[in-house]
């Protein structure tokens, strides 16, 4: 009895870790750039400074699957923008959680419609919005201009 309950177990950790799915990609940047975010499918954006001069985009989804979504991450003279499109592949899944790492002296424009936004260890123009979800903020300096329609 034991053992097959270890065994069912097993099979749904792997099961629940399977449908865990992440996007990664890396960009050479400068100090001083922006980066600009607009999850249409909502889910929650989380910006962190660090002492590179490289933007780190990592999005995870608990629910679906990446490939249900457009993914486009780009880079040019006024800096790197990130969209994140449901490509109607599969259902509205939900859950997208996008983590990126920017210099410390860097601009932020983020939007998503709905989840929340954390940004800490960022100096510079940070603006964005939620349409549902809190926002958390640490070790910010510049003009900083967020709202929340809820949360």
């Amino acid at each position: 009895m034991f053992k097959h309950l270890l065994i069912t177990l097993i099979v749904i950790f792997l099961a629940a870790f399977a449908q865990a799915e992440k996007f990664e990609r890396v960009i050479d940047v400068e100090v001083g750039e922006k980066l600009t975010v607009d999850m249409t499918t909502g889910g929650s954006i989380d910006v962190e400074g660090w002492n590179k001069n490289q933007v780190k985009v990592e999005l995870n989804t608990r629910h679906g699957k990446i490939s249900e979504h457009d993914i486009d991450v780009d880079h040019d003279s006024r800096g790197v923008r990130v969209e994140v499109r449901e490509n109607g592949r599969g259902n509205r899944s939900g859950g997208m959680e996008l983590h990126v790492y920017v210099p410390n002296k860097f601009d932020l424009d983020l939007e998503t419609m709905g989840g929340s936004i954390n940004i800490s260890n960022i100096e510079g123009e940070i603006e964005g919005q939620t349409m549902g979800g809190p926002l958390e903020l640490d070790g910010l300096s510049g003009d900083i201009t967020l709202t929340t329609m809820g949360g």
